[in-house]
């Protein structure tokens, strides 16, 4: 299972206890605020840590920061939300 997979999964989890009616593009929103906790519409490989570890999920520094690369398709260092979206239904979590 890719990280993605498994991080993806756990934060999906978390925003359906909070609100079992999501579906579609809320979903999506409602888990990349789950990642992006400064609000800047960015998700940085400190922030996917940050939602990882949160949920539970076992990953390092270096393994959020591969997360980050293996998505990141303008190479800015972070994801938008179409890059979000793009990896985490590549992932079948989406």
């Amino acid at each position: 299972m890719s990280k993605w997979t498994e991080v993806g999964n756990a934060v999906k989890a978390a925003c359906l206890a909070e609100n079992a009616e999501l579906t579609g593009g809320d979903l999506v929103k409602a888990m990349f605020s789950k990642f992006d906790t400064d609000g800047d519409d960015k998700i940085t490989a400190e922030e996917v840590l940050s939602a990882a570890t949160g949920c539970s999920c076992q990953i390092t520094a270096e393994n959020a920061a591969a997360m980050i690369t293996e998505a990141d398709k303008d190479d800015d260092a972070s994801l938008d939300a179409f890059e979000f979206e793009t990896i985490l239904t590549t992932a079948g979590v989406l």
